[in-house]
């Protein structure tokens, strides 16, 4: 292998993990809220974006050093520090999430292939379902990574489509710097 190869492959093995990471919380259930969300308040909210970005980057950064500094995941942390009982209900509360999420994201993908394609949901969430467990069973952690670490290309598309649209930039970045908040339902 060459230099450059190998230097290419430790470049992609430090930040593969990092973009699939980063992006995996761009699922289909958080789009459609921050849709929803959008739709309704127009720009009204976007301060908060400036707020919560660093938040979301200071959350992420602790986690990165707890992991390297102990070597251990999180269950095995909570139950050295605060027992067997805490670490399950924590394991307990982060399975609840993950099965209703990932519930939540079939439905969402069986969306927007209906969008694509004109076929009901319903349908789509079996093959979803069957093909996601097929390449989590069959699949190796680099073959999907291979596949995963493209997938934030297309939130390229997200960019684009905030352009295309023409917002009133000057509303956007008044909005964005000044909070706006109203009392009503």
């Amino acid at each position: 292998m060459t230099a450059r190869r190998r230097s290419q492959d430790r470049i992609g093995n430090t930040l593969g993990s990092g973009i699939i990471s980063g992006a995996s919380d761009n699922d289909p259930t958080t789009v459609a809220s921050l849709a929803v969300i959008g739709s309704t308040t127009i720009y009204a909210l976007s301060w908060l974006v400036l707020l919560t970005i660093p938040m979301l980057a200071v959350v992420q950064a602790i986690s990165a050093r707890i992991g390297a500094v102990t070597k251990s995941g999180l269950e095995k942390i909570i139950r050295r520090h605060y027992g067997f009982g805490w670490a399950l209900v924590a394991m307990l509360a982060i399975l609840i999430v993950n099965v209703l999420t990932l519930g939540a994201d079939l439905e969402g993908g069986g969306a927007a292939l209906q969008l694509l394609t004109g076929v009901t949901y319903r349908v789509w969430i079996v093959p979803i379902a069957v093909a996601v467990t097929a390449m989590l069973v069959f699949g190796s952690y680099k073959r999907i990574e291979r596949v995963l670490i493209f997938i934030p290309l297309i939130f390229v598309s997200y960019v684009a489509a905030a352009i295309a649209v023409h917002p009133d930039w000057r509303q956007v970045a008044l909005h964005a710097l000044i909070p706006h908040l109203e009392a009503t339902p």
